[in-house]
């Protein structure tokens, strides 16, 4: 025989799918007065920003997760030359 407590999940799922809905759909919980403030764009580009695909590009202190269940190394430099990670 089933316990109680998991008949009301599916109405506990529902009324929050239904919470989640309604704040999509009205932009979420805002307090009485406040506006929503909009983040700035971005500024304009100078020619010398964006130049590039350089030879050899060095990330400086870097925390390395090599994915082998290891410990974290770092901090250490990571020279990329060519696609290719080379030291």
């Amino acid at each position: 025989m089933r316990s109680k407590r998991f008949a009301a999940r599916p109405a506990l799922y529902l009324s929050a799918a239904i919470l989640a809905a309604l704040m999509a759909a009205t932009g979420g919980l805002k307090v009485q007065g406040q506006e929503r403030e909009f983040v700035a764009p971005a500024p304009d580009r100078s020619a010398q920003d964006g130049q590039g695909p350089y030879d050899r590009l060095i990330l400086r202190g870097v925390t390395v997760i090599d994915g082998t269940g290891a410990p974290p190394r770092g901090p250490i430099d990571v020279v990329i030359e060519g696609n290719r990670i080379v030291r």
